[in-house]
């Protein structure tokens, strides 16, 4: 029996990691890696972190059986990084097409200039794109989704797709809401997670000293770092069997570091930095829940994650967190409610190991594994090529 070729899927993100930051756009790096058991996957993506001075190129790499080609380009003219963008772009898709074959379909990642590129090869080369969105700025708490032109511009890219798609069922109703509406109902598709590396926790039940978790991009406006501090502080006035590691950097990171400083709170809360993706399933390994304080999210990877690995949550009841988060895997408390934080957080300290680790991993491997998540993208793709 003859296999049937592999079609060729172009991902275009508009945030995807580079050497200036290898963090931005790391969930399309993974969509990219989990699709290639079934699909020929080509990254076409624009460097819009590209660092001051750095010549305008293109650059060609394999990873982990799928190719980035990435449009590098620095400028401080707004118009002249929209040139470079383009053209570079233009130059970079030719390449693919050489090099690798006309792809059969584009995935736009992240609305909205990379699909005015994905409309446009739509007209000229006949190639359909369906789109995935990510971006918060629709939700009503988040709201800087403005501008006329940019809101007609792109409900009409959205009526042009072959399928809409959004990472929680509250980011697709928000996003109803602003009028991006399609012939066909939105695909939920959920971050991916590496269920070999985010597996079943160890058991850390009856240690005198528990350990929190939190992993962040370190952006105080959403992530309400300050907030989940003074909250522990207060906890620590409570009590004093506990630590809490603070991982990962962004650009409030040392702001956040001088503010624990401030409070006295360095002896038992910890900042690693950054940290690789290992060391992060190790922290969760040997933690007994996570901590999550945002006033919004579209759907919190890290929770995905730390899920997988058993962890029960105690989360701000914010976004899509709802959809992942319930009575058997954590508890939720109302945002900017300091003392009801401090309530779930002393009630977990106390309950954590009566949640079934084993349950909460296998209910969130069947929500976030690679296999759940292609089975999700199939029915996408196979709208986009009908």
């Amino acid at each position: 029996m003859v296999n049937k070729p592999k079609k060729h899927i172009l991902l275009l993100p508009a945030w995807y990691p580079t050497e200036e930051d290898p963090m931005f756009g790391l969930f399309v790096q993974n969509y990219a890696e989990m699709l290639v058991p079934e699909y020929t996957v080509t990254v076409l993506f624009y460097n819009v972190k590209a660092a001051k001075g750095r010549e305008k190129s293109i650059s060609v790499q394999s990873r982990n059986g799928f190719t980035e080609v990435g449009v590098h380009y620095y400028s401080n003219n707004r118009i002249a990084r929209w040139i470079g963008m383009f053209t570079g772009m233009h130059k970079a898709f030719r390449i693919i097409k050489k090099r690798f074959g006309k792809p059969d379909l584009i995935n736009v990642q992240i609305l909205t200039r990379m699909a005015v590129f994905a409309r446009i090869i739509q007209l000229r080369f006949g190639i359909p794109y369906v789109i995935t969105e990510h971006w918060s700025r629709y939700l009503p708490e988040h709201n800087t989704y403005k501008g006329v032109m940019r809101k007609r511009l792109t409900k009409r890219l959205c009526r042009k797709s072959k399928g809409l798609s959004a990472v929680s069922q509250y980011l697709a109703d928000a996003m109803l809401n602003a009028g991006l509406k399609h012939r066909n109902p939105y695909h939920i598709l959920y971050n991916v997670v590496d269920t070999d590396l985010f597996k079943l926790k160890n058991n850390t039940s009856g240690r005198e000293v528990k350990q929190i978790l939190h992993v962040s991009c370190f952006e105080d406006k959403s992530k309400n770092l300050t907030g989940m501090l003074d909250a522990l502080a207060a906890l620590r006035s409570k009590r004093t069997d506990f630590k809490c590691v603070l991982a990962g950097t962004g650009d409030d990171f040392d702001m956040i570091v001088a503010y624990a400083k401030s409070k006295n709170m360095l002896d038992y809360i910890e900042f690693p930095g950054l940290i690789s993706a290992h060391q992060v399933a190790e922290l969760m390994h040997k933690s007994d829940f996570y901590l999550q304080t945002s006033h919004y999210e579209t759907l919190s990877v890290v929770i995905c994650e730390a899920l997988c690995c058993g962890l029960p949550v105690v989360s701000t009841e914010v976004g899509a967190i709802p959809e992942i988060v319930n009575k058997n895997n954590g508890m939720l408390v109302p945002d900017n409610n300091e003392s009801e934080l401090v309530s779930a957080m002393d009630l977990m300290l106390d309950q954590c190991s009566e949640f079934s680790s084993d349950d909460i991993s296998k209910s969130a491997v069947n929500l976030f594994s690679a296999s759940a998540i292609r089975k999700r993208f199939n029915e996408l793709y196979e709208q986009g090529l009908s």
